[in-house]
Parts: C-alpha cells; structure tokens; sequence
C-alpha cells in the first residue's frame, strides 16, 4: 500500500500515447482541495485497481477521445464534484467491477461518451444522480445497489442509452429519470423504496 497526498492539484495525471498504465493498492487524498485523483489525457490502456480515492473535485476525470479504462475493487468517495467522469464525445471503453461510488457533491458516475459496464457495484448517497448518462454515452448496469441519490439512474442532454439488469434500485427519491436518451429494464430489477416520481424505464427488453 502507499499514499499520494496534495493540495489544490492533482494526484495523478496520465499522459502516456498508445502505453499502459496500472495504478494499484494507493489511497489518494486531496484533502479537499485537490482537482482530479487521477486525470487521464492519452493512454492505451488504463487499470485502477484496489485503491481509495476522496478529497478532490472529481476523483476520477477521463478526458480522452479513445481507449480502455477499467476501475476495481475500489473506493471513490467525498469528491466535491463528481466521484468518476468520462468526457463528452469519447469512445473509451470502460469496466467498473466491484467499486463503491459515494457521496460526491454532484453525480456518483457521471458518462457524457464512452461504452461502459458497471458491475456489482454500490452507488450511494451522492448528492445529485448515482449514474448519469448524457450525449453520446452507452451504458450498461450489471447488478450491484444504487441508494440514498436523489436520483437512482438518470438520463441526460442528447441520446444517451442505459441498460439496467439484476440491479437493486431503493431509497433514492427517484430510482430512474429520463430527460433524454432512453433507460431500457430486463425487467429483473428491484426499484421499490424510491420516495416519489416515477420509477418507469424507457421499455422492458426482452432477453435473447
């Protein structure tokens, strides 16, 4: 395990065209004034793996037109803005496995581009929209707890798309809102709890 620790800057920025980048078993602590936990201009490949990340603006920031982005078994919690963002126009593809998403002062996920797969993972008690999909992003739910957000999943400006299967949707005070886009149900989702608007998805699929 190790530590990065700053003020007013970022913890990490990655710049590497084309290269592979692995950030593994580090707790980063911007101490409440740090701008990005990890910003991502270039890179191939990108892997977060078993690490903490609070006390920034966004914790994570990928701002890249293109490549991989794949977050596990970490904590992305306390970030003034947004807990992890992937930036609008992007084709990144992106995995987040078994990652707990908490108390960001706006959105918990927040997707304006990119094909994304989030995975049992626990999304709660952000002050604005657990997942939020916007413009061109794809997005699909696997899984996992999105609680205590004013909203559960939500869509944005643009035609974003989110898929949601198997996913506990409860006490947020809405489990799903549409401003644009679409949110299509398997129709194996858990959405009571929720304390008013509407928890009505886009369409229930039919799985093949």
């Amino acid at each position: 395990m190790a530590g990065i620790l700053v003020s007013g800057t970022n913890g990490v920025i990655i710049n590497a065209a084309g290269g592979q980048v692995t950030l593994r078993n580090l707790t980063l602590d911007g101490l409440t004034t740090g701008l990005n936990g990890i910003r991502i201009l270039n890179a191939g490949a990108v892997f977060v793996e078993n690490c903490q990340i609070f006390g920034f603006n966004r914790g994570i920031s990928d701002e890249r037109t293109t490549g991989e982005l794949s977050v596990s078994n970490s904590i992305i919690k306390n970030n003034a803005q947004t807990n992890a963002y992937i930036a609008n126009g992007s084709s990144v593809t992106a995995l987040f496995d078994t990652v707990q998403v908490k108390s960001g002062g706006n959105s918990g996920l927040w997707f304006q581009g990119g094909v994304v797969i989030v995975r049992n993972c626990v999304i709660s008690a952000n002050v604005d929209t657990g997942i939020l999909a916007e413009n061109s992003a794809e997005v699909e739910v696997d899984g996992g707890t999105i609680s205590q957000n004013q909203f559960g999943i939500g869509t944005g400006a643009g035609s974003p798309t989110v898929r949601v299967g198997l996913a506990n949707i409860t006490m947020n005070k809405i489990g799903i809102s549409i401003s644009g886009g679409a949110i299509h149900s398997y129709g194996n989702n858990r959405t009571q709890g929720n304390t008013s608007g509407s928890d009505t998805p886009t369409s229930v699929l039919t799985n093949q």
